[in-house]
């Protein structure tokens, strides 16, 4: 039996939000394994993607849901519709990341959060050309972390990777 990797060596080592939007642009096409050596598990039929980075664990799912407790003011272009969550978490932080696809054009969905009134916006960047456009910007504000958009061959789609605190975090008092 062979396996199929996602990866040269089936052990992925990259960013995690450049994790979410190859793969939210791909639709994990095709790329299953099998192997229990391997940190990269993925199935084509539900659409998900497990993968160890240097940040922590990265969890995709393209299942059509929000992340739970996914920030319901945090803007989207009019007619993008979800497309799948995912988280990033190590021991001493949680990121949320959201996937949505957008009938609007990569430069015009981009252009929507470059300009945005609600969000504070630094470090945009983008490039394209004929079909294909990446855009990247960070946020910061009541939700910071960073908005990507990509448009291949017409397909529209917007990452949202937002940071927060680690998810385990207990508090005590002491009553005096």
């Amino acid at each position: 039996m062979s396996d199929r990797r996602c990866g040269p060596s089936g052990r992925a080592r990259v960013p995690a939000v450049v994790v979410a939007v190859a793969v939210a642009s791909l639709g994990l096409a095709g790329c299953t394994s099998s192997s229990k050596a391997s940190s990269t598990t993925t199935t084509a039929p539900n659409r998900s993607l497990t993968v160890d980075t240097p940040d922590g664990t990265a969890t995709l799912s393209l299942d059509g849901k929000l992340p739970p407790n996914w920030p319901s003011d945090f803007p989207v272009p009019t007619g993008a519709t979800p497309a799948g969550s995912g988280s990033i978490a190590n021991a001493d932080n949680s990121r949320q990341v959201a996937v949505f696809q957008s009938s609007e054009s990569g430069p015009d969905a981009f252009n929507f959060y470059k300009n945005s009134t609600t969000l504070q916006v630094s470090n945009a960047r983008s490039v394209g050309a004929g079909n294909a456009f990446v855009g990247r910007l960070q946020v910061s504000g009541a939700q910071s972390g960073s908005v990507t958009v990509t448009e291949l061959n017409g397909q529209t789609t917007i990452v949202i990777h937002l940071t927060g605190a680690t998810p385990s975090t207990t508090t005590t008092s002491t009553a005096t």
